[in-house]
């Protein structure tokens, strides 16, 4: 059965001492996500921490904006393989994953996916926020990865920048979930509030796909089906 104790160590990325999380990659006019990390890459004792069940959230702060790059790690009780699978059947998502009101597949051409999706800010005074993002699946390696970034915002709450990603790579018998989300926001917002709620958003989607791959894991059959079609995706 998998772990779904999560343990948050909210640590920013100066004082965690991940020896390979050099998160200053820039990208031409915004930062990106660092996706050159790997379970090889991180400390002893992030390493430790993740052994014990506990979810690290690295929060990134950045010099050219004061919105964070948000790092979630867990190492789970499961295969690399099937959490993608389970994650990106996009039209399943917002059964799921709390915060979602909508999560339509507008188009899927191979291994990229256009998904429209509509969120809930968790204020009533705040409007939900609309955006459509571009995912492409890949398999680099032993590992897989989903990357996503923004094609289309509007509203009070629109979004002007994201770019992440999802890595899950396979550890032993479990598997390491690597997963970034950068965000910038065009509202009048405070950027601590949307850092610190960044974050715990960020924490909570990867604590419940967790719990969605879980039961999916549970019926072999079931997965099966996940994974017949992640690999269609996928090319394979």
């Amino acid at each position: 059965m998998l772990n779904f104790r999560i343990v948050s160590l909210l640590v920013s990325a100066s004082t965690l001492a991940l020896s390979s999380m050099a998160l200053a990659q820039e990208a031409e006019t915004h930062s990106q996500c660092n996706r050159t990390l790997r379970y090889e890459s991180l400390d002893e004792a992030t390493k430790t921490a993740l052994n014990k069940g506990d979810t690290v959230t690295v929060s990134d702060e950045r010099s050219d904006t004061e919105f964070h790059i948000n790092y979630i790690l867990k190492l789970v009780d499961t295969d690399a393989e099937l959490i993608q699978a389970v994650f990106t059947s996009y039209a399943e998502q917002k059964e799921h994953l709390k915060s979602l009101k909508e999560s339509t597949v507008e188009e899927t051409k191979g291994n990229t996916s256009r998904i429209r999706y509509e969120a809930d800010t968790g204020h009533w005074y705040v409007p939900n926020s609309h955006y459509t993002v571009n995912d492409i699946v890949t398999k680099e390696g032993a590992t897989y990865m989903l990357n996503w970034n923004l094609v289309h915002s509007e509203g009070l709450t629109k979004l002007t920048y994201i770019d992440g990603y999802m890595r899950t790579e396979p550890v032993g018998s479990h598997a390491l979930i690597l997963y970034c989300n950068y965000i910038i926001p065009d509202i009048k917002m405070s950027p601590d509030q949307v850092n610190r709620e960044g974050m715990e958003g960020l924490k909570n989607t990867v604590e419940q796909a967790v719990e969605w791959v879980a039961g999916v894991a549970a019926d072999h059959g079931v997965a099966n089906e996940y994974l017949t079609r992640y690999r269609q995706m996928l090319g394979q």
